[in-house]
């Protein structure tokens, strides 16, 4: 098991327990320093407070000093938000039903190629996405295989 999967492994109760989804965890050198960096986000879609990032950084910090996968190195911890806007891995798209989000096209769909809305339903093959039209409200329908990119937004 790499130092990555065991350390999820390690901390993923506390995360639960807190109501936070880890986003993305990585750890190598930058520069001269060993990095374990730990991106996360809020279950609920609300953000997380600078608060928060302290208390589950000193709460995991002990956990991953007792349980000592990182043998050889000595490493600092940087638990952070994944951000506002992060990209979304398409495995998990189901995570961010009622969430508004971003989405870029490969091929337009009535000459456009970036739609911003609500993922509002995700069927078979297609995400139906809530968007806004000035101000009419209107569903869309996208084949999954015609997205190329996808992020959380912050809507205006």
């Amino acid at each position: 098991m790499s130092i990555v999967e065991e350390v999820k492994q390690l901390v993923a109760p506390v995360f639960k327990e807190k109501g936070v989804r880890i986003y993305e965890i990585t750890y190598g050198k930058e520069g001269k320093d060993f990095i374990l960096r730990i991106l996360v986000e809020k279950e609920n879609d609300v953000g997380i407070s600078l608060d928060e990032i302290v208390d589950i950084s000193e709460t995991i910090s002990p956990l991953l000093d007792e349980a000592d996968i990182i043998k050889d190195d000595n490493y600092m911890l940087d638990v952070a938000s994944a951000g506002a806007e992060h990209p979304i891995d398409f495995k998990e798209i189901d995570k961010y039903i009622n969430r508004y989000v971003n989405l870029h096209l490969i091929n337009p769909i009535a000459g456009e190629n970036i739609y911003e809305g609500t993922l509002s339903e995700i069927k078979d093959d297609d995400i139906v996405l809530t968007i806004r039209i000035k101000t009419r409200t209107k569903n869309i329908s996208i084949n999954k295989s015609n997205i190329d990119r996808a992020r959380l937004a912050i809507k205006f």
